[in-house]
């Protein structure tokens, strides 16, 4: 291989002479032909068997026997003085790509011409790696130059390629440009990273995916979804990583971060269940509660229609099934969940006898039963008897059932008779008591005139 220009002026002068001297037959002597070699474009150094003949001093001539075999070279590859040109031997004038080659040389004169082509060099770059299409390329040919599209770098982090510096398919890995001078092509990738945006429940979060490094993503998850009585709430964010945070949207459930970094992201929702309660005497009640706690429920144990006439709280019923006594009392909501509040109706029974009044509420539509406090009270001359209640049929001894279907206003009847036994007894009493007076007043009467007798006597 060798260099061509101004600088082989004194090497060609120093060749020719030598070859003057010591190699060139007089073309006075003999049977000589004459071989001329020469290239195109003239950038090579030929050989004729030792004769070294650059290219300053080429189409160059020389003499030799007729007949005489020799052998002529050609640098395989000449490089110019501009770098990143090149040319390399095609082939002979004749269409022969022997290098080197044998002629014989029997015509009087012989041409022989080394045809050689211009390359470039294509430099294919990257900041990442990974590209290839370098190399010596033919002046004016089509040049196909390859990115890798994806190179993983980590873990939720890569480079994807963006664009060539030159061609005519500059977004795509594969490129391709005609050669028209040195050129150094450059393959641009982009640093991204993956955010991973997920919920701890089986619903999709908006938007995963990969994001250029620096870009500010936004960030956002559905504040509620309902499902059959059952939604699930938004509560907050969690990540295994610190996160860049440009600003909250305007809801804790939109935010915006920084991709800087490989990020996890999950949003955290929370089931809720949804009560209604109905109470009849107290509003309805609708909201909203965490599935697997506990709300009280709580209820009038009375309320007061007129001053008969009353509710009386019953029990809550429990999406149609259980039922609960206690008006206040605490449940565990784990599945959508409706409350009924059950009143009974009761109806004030008022009882009146000349003992007092008794107040007494029973439920709509029940029995109750009537009991004299007393069937019958004696005095001295007089029993106070029952006789009945008013308007009531009853039994033996006064006892009565009635239903109760409205307020009960009851009165027990008495009457007032004569009690003949203790009459008799006592007008029985006061003549023995009379007898027996007047006769103690005869025999103390009688004892006195004894006494008085007895003692005139003794005088």
């Amino acid at each position: 291989m060798r260099y061509f220009g101004s600088s082989w002026l004194l090497i060609s002068i120093i060749l020719m002479a030598s070859l003057i001297a010591f190699g060139m037959p007089s073309v006075y002597a003999g049977d000589y032909v004459s071989l001329t070699v020469d290239s195109v474009p003239r950038v090579a150094t030929i050989m004729v068997n030792d004769h070294i003949i650059p290219p300053q001093i080429q189409p160059y001539t020389i003499k030799l026997p007729r007949n005489t075999e020799v052998k002529i070279s050609v640098d395989s590859v000449s490089y110019a003085r501009d770098e990143g040109v090149r040319y390399v031997f095609y082939s002979w004038d004749d269409g022969s790509t022997s290098n080197p080659r044998t002629l014989k040389l029997i015509e009087n004169t012989t041409h022989v011409m080394a045809i050689m082509k211009k390359q470039y060099r294509v430099t294919v770059i990257s900041d990442i790696g990974f590209v290839n299409g370098s190399g010596w390329y033919d002046a004016g040919s089509m040049v196909k130059v390859w990115a890798r599209p994806v190179i993983e770098a980590g873990r939720g982090e890569r480079y994807v390629f963006h664009s060539w510096s030159y061609g005519y398919r500059p977004f795509s890995p594969e490129n391709e440009f005609t050669v028209q001078r040195p050129i150094t092509v450059k393959a641009k990738y982009l640093h991204e990273y993956y955010v991973n945006i997920s919920s701890n429940v089986n619903l999709s979060i908006c938007c995963p995916g990969w994001y250029k490094e620096g870009e500010v993503v936004t960030v956002w998850a559905k504040d509620y979804v309902l499902e059959d009585g059952v939604r699930l709430r938004f509560k907050r964010w969690i990540s295994n990583t610190p996160v860049s945070f440009i600003r909250p949207g305007v809801s804790e459930n939109i935010i915006e971060i920084v991709a800087n970094k490989p990020v996890q992201l999950i949003a955290e929702y929370e089931r809720e269940c949804h009560v209604a309660v109905y109470d009849p005497y107290g509003g309805p009640m609708e909201e909203w509660v965490s599935c697997g706690s506990y709300i009280p429920l709580k209820a009038k144990p009375t309320v007061s229609l007129s001053e008969d006439v009353r509710m009386v709280f019953d029990s809550f019923i429990i999406n149609g099934v259980r039922k609960l006594k206690d008006p206040s009392t605490l449940i565990k909501i784990d599945r959508p969940t409706t409350i009924q509040v059950v009143y009974k109706k009761e109806y004030l029974v008022r009882v009146t006898t000349p003992y007092g009044v008794k107040r007494h509420w029973v439920g709509e539509n029940e029995t109750f039963t009537l009991i004299p406090p007393r069937e019958s009270v004696t005095y001295i001359l007089a029993n106070f008897n029952f006789k009945g209640w008013s308007g009531i049929p009853c039994e033996p001894g006064g006892r009565a059932v009635i239903r109760v279907d409205s307020p009960k206003y009851i009165s027990a009847e008495y009457a007032l008779e004569p009690d003949y036994l203790n009459i008799s007894v006592i007008c029985v009493t006061i003549i023995i008591i009379f007898l027996i007076e007047r006769l103690s007043r005869k025999t103390v009467t009688s004892l006195r005139e004894r006494l008085i007798g007895k003692r005139e006597q003794s005088k």
